[in-house]
């Protein structure tokens, strides 16, 4: 017997968005594949931590912007975080 199936498949990809100034457009760069929301989550936290530390400013400094639990996981109570947390959002350039 030979049978074909489609299966969904998903995935969670982190993404570094970054928007320089008003004058230019900015740019996304694939940062990751994960097969879960958690590892993804806490990845793109880390990276995001990672690169707030290196730039040495402010833990309010509006130029970084965490993920947010809450938008993977509506169901879920919100982890208490050190770190900034702002909405996720697409911002025009």
């Amino acid at each position: 017997m030979i049978q074909y199936r489609v299966r969904p498949v998903t995935r969670y990809l982190v993404t570094r968005f970054e928007h320089q100034d008003d004058s230019r457009p900015g740019r996304v760069v694939e940062k990751g594949e994960y097969e879960n929301a958690q590892t993804a989550f806490e990845v793109a936290k880390a990276l995001c931590k990672a690169e707030h530390d290196a730039a040495g400013t402010a833990i309010d400094d509006p130029n970084f912007i965490y993920p947010r639990q809450e938008d993977m996981f509506p169901d879920m109570p919100a982890m208490s975080d050190s770190c900034r947390i702002v909405p996720n959002a697409v911002r025009s350039a």
